[in-house]
């Protein structure tokens, strides 16, 4: 795998007075011919070794430094092909990469240098004002038996990391990996914080001083990570160490969120200002409605159709309407702009309720999508979405008009079903957020089909999808023209059936905020069908011609996790060729998930003699998208059993050759 490395750089300043050097190779390195830790790895790193540094230059301005290095033992030729060419990839603007070395070392001792000529750097696309930065380079002359080894510093100006994430695991095995962390100048002279780690999924090992002064921790023996289908977010999963900086204190955890939901309600009140300008605005709004829902819809309506959000592709600001654009420093602002980044639109929304006596608050909310939320960590760090959460008639009801296409209701996925600390000046209070069912994420896929004597089909289809599958989709194909979203779908259909021919295909309701995703397309598949003299032999699942199982392998380490509860509803109609006729019946019984869901197929031929395939799924009843590794071999069971009813071919028989 070439970029089995992917780092999102988040240090860095080149510190004077490391000179790069080499720590010396063991005979025993160099001779070993087999994976001391995994007997099926292709590599295994003999060490990785990571330098953490903050400092403060004159003027109070810190500085941070990162240096890595790593060597690696090859032991076959995938092992070469993976580790031959490094890609070290940035999105830090400012960030630069310098004093980069690397060296091949034969079982012999012999030693080939990588050459600067042989080290490419290049932007790979701009996120937003940032750029995706690449430095590839290919160690030289690797073979089987080889060991690798490389170093490199990272580099930022003005920059202190509050967080760091120090990963005990990687993609291959490592026999050892070692942080040294000189704490922070910064934290601790201007913030008067200070250092402190937590290890996740790993035993708390102590961090000790080193004669130089850094703190020091070493983890022997990592096993590689193994990502696995469907399972809980990385970092809620493999071994690492969170360090971080804070100012102590309050060690109770109730007692530290009450005072945390204070301390943010006072901050955002101001950013929330009421002026009379906003009361104006809002009274105008609601005049003449009389329910809180009415109002709070009529508020949230204008904000997000009228209110340009400068980084959203559907509103089509452009780059010199930005440039031109003031900062908004209250609601008020964005409301005379009339455009903002999606934090101004949530806060003018908090703003114009608030003016009109409905309890609107800054919400902060947990996602789930990089890891579980945990109230006895006593940081905000993990509380990493800002939302407005709004009293109606006694309960909490979240909105985030920084992101247009969710429905009315909804939370992007990641924040369903998870904690929210709603800010108050006396009692900020948690609260579940509410997860959509599966009803409200639903796929609709028709086609209407028509299978030809030579095994081809073709025909009409048309795909619908709600909620969070709708909401992907639209964000997906937003920013694209017209052609880029017909090539990027075309493409997505020819990596199920590679001879399929697609053509004709819209698109409706991209960029509409209430109506669903709606694609229409024509389509023909040569040779979909298997022909021999008598019969034919038809997959009448077509939305699943060559699906895998979604769970291959017999045993599982992590537990199984799913994004969102969904339902899908597919119907096929398939009309068959002149003479050929359904031979016997072939349709499974429903299948029914016990608390968790339903699988119903049908399979018919209709009064037109045309074959019809309904399927229906349902998954994620009573929010149940969580399960243990002791449930694996029952939920394998579950979704092969519809993997194979899904892939399931019938016999269609030529009735006219029989007679």
């Amino acid at each position: 795998m070439r970029n089995w490395l992917l780092f999102i750089f988040i240090l860095c300043f080149a510190l004077a007075g490391y000179p790069v050097s080499w720590d010396p190779i063991p005979e025993s390195q160099l001779s070993i011919t087999e994976p001391r830790l995994d007997p099926n790895a292709n590599a295994e790193t003999i060490f990785w070794k990571t330098w953490l540094t903050d400092r403060v230059l004159g003027g109070r301005q810190p500085q941070s430094i990162k240096e890595q290095y790593l060597r690696i033992k090859i032991f076959n030729a995938r092992g070469v092909e993976e580790h031959s060419t490094i890609d070290l990839v940035s999105s830090k603007r400012d960030l630069r990469i310098r004093d980069l070395q690397a060296r091949t070392i034969k079982p012999d001792g012999r030693i080939i240098e990588l050459e600067n000529k042989n080290i490419f750097e290049r932007t790979l696309v701009r996120a937003g004002r940032d750029k995706i930065k690449m430095m590839s380079f290919s160690m030289p002359g690797v073979e089987p038996g080889d060991i690798i080894e490389y170093q490199w510093k990272e580099y930022q100006d003005n920059f202190w990391n509050r967080f760091n994430r120090l990963y005990l695991q990687m993609e291959i095995p490592m026999w050892s990996v070692t942080y040294y962390v000189n704490p922070s100048e910064y934290a601790n002279d201007y913030l008067h914080y200070s250092m402190n780690y937590q290890a996740f999924n790993a035993p708390q090992e102590k961090f000790e001083q080193t004669p130089d002064k850094f703190a020091m921790v070493t983890y022997q023996d990592m096993p590689a990570f193994k990502p696995e289908n469907n399972m809980p977010p990385e970092d809620q999963v493999r071994s690492w160490i969170l360090l971080f900086y804070s100012p102590g204190g309050e060690l109770d955890p109730e007692k530290y969120w009450v005072k945390i939901g204070k301390e943010l309600y006072e901050y955002n009140s101001e950013q929330m200002r009421v002026d009379g300008k906003i009361k104006d605005k809002a009274k105008e709004l609601t005049a003449g409605l009389k329910t809180v829902e009415e109002k709070v819809d009529k508020i949230y309506d204008f904000c997000i159709n009228d209110i340009k959000n400068y980084f959203h592709d559907r509103y089509g600001v452009t780059r010199e309407t930005l440039q031109k654009a003031e900062v908004n420093k209250k609601p008020s602002d964005t409301l005379k702009q009339g455009m903002g980044d999606g934090e101004d639109i949530n806060m003018l929304f908090a703003a114009l309720l608030n003016a009109v006596d409905i309890e609107a608050r800054w919400t902060y909310c947990a996602g789930r999508d990089k890891s579980f939320f945990n109230r006895q960590f006593l940081d905000t760090l993990f509380l990493d979405r800002e939302y407005v959460s709004v009293l109606i008639n006694g309960k909490w009801r979240f909105y985030n008009l920084s992101a247009p296409y969710l429905e009315n209701g909804m939370l992007d996925w990641q924040a369903e079903g998870v904690q929210a600390l709603i800010t108050d000046k006396k009692e900020p209070v948690f609260v579940l957020t509410p997860m959509s069912g599966p009803e409200r994420n639903r796929t609709n896929r028709k086609a209407a089909l028509k299978l030809l004597a030579d095994g081809t089909i073709e025909g009409s289809i048309e795909e619908t999808y709600r909620g969070h599958p709708g909401i992907a989709l639209k964000r997906a194909y937003d920013g694209k023209t017209e052609q880029e979203r017909q090539n990027d779908f075309i493409e997505s259909i020819q990596s199920r059936m590679s001879n399929a021919e697609v053509s004709d295909v819209q698109f409706e309701n991209v960029m509409d905020l209430e109506k669903p995703f709606t694609v229409r397309y024509q389509i023909k598949v040569p040779g979909y069908a298997e022909r021999t003299n008598k019969r034919m032999f038809l997959q009448p699942g077509f939305f699943y011609r060559n699906s895998q199982p979604m769970f291959p392998t017999s045993v599982r380490k992590y537990q199984i996790y799913f994004d969102y509860p969904w339902t899908d509803h597919d119907e096929v109609t398939i009309e068959l060729p002149e003479g050929f006729d359904l031979e016997g019946t072939q349709t499974p019984a429903s299948l029914p998930i016990n608390q968790v869901g339903e699988y119903k197929m049908n399979l018919s031929v209709n009064a037109d003699g045309k074959l019809v395939y309904v399927r229906d799924f349902r998954f994620g009843d009573n929010n149940n998208v969580l399960f243990p590794v002791k449930a694996y071999p029952q939920i394998k069971r579950i979704f092969d059993y519809i993997n194979k009813q899904d892939t399931q071919p019938v016999t269609l028989s030529n009735t006219a050759m029989n007679e």
